[in-house]
């Protein structure tokens, strides 16, 4: 049985090396596709249409999400310090 296990161990492991033998990272070196990855840290929005709202998201909806979170012990897994 330990054998048996082992073996279907093994034999996993192999189908998932050889699944991604051929698995290209985010299409880097592909040089026929004009769009490459960049870091999220590097991007800026700054049209009137996107920035406007994530400015909206980021001083109002976000704020207001985390107090009803914060606020709501209706549910017995946020009411982690209180005794019920």
């Amino acid at each position: 049985m330990k054998r048996h296990r082992l073996f279907s161990i093994a034999c996993l492991l192999l189908g998932m090396l050889m699944a991604c033998a051929g698995c290209n990272k985010a299409g880097i070196g592909d040089d026929d596709y004009p769009i490459r990855p960049v870091p999220f840290t590097d991007v800026e929005i700054q049209d009137d249409f996107w920035a406007q709202r994530m400015k909206t998201n980021h001083e109002v909806t976000i704020p207001i999400a985390l107090d009803n979170i914060v606020n709501d012990y209706s549910h017995p897994l946020l009411c982690v310090g209180s005794s019920w």
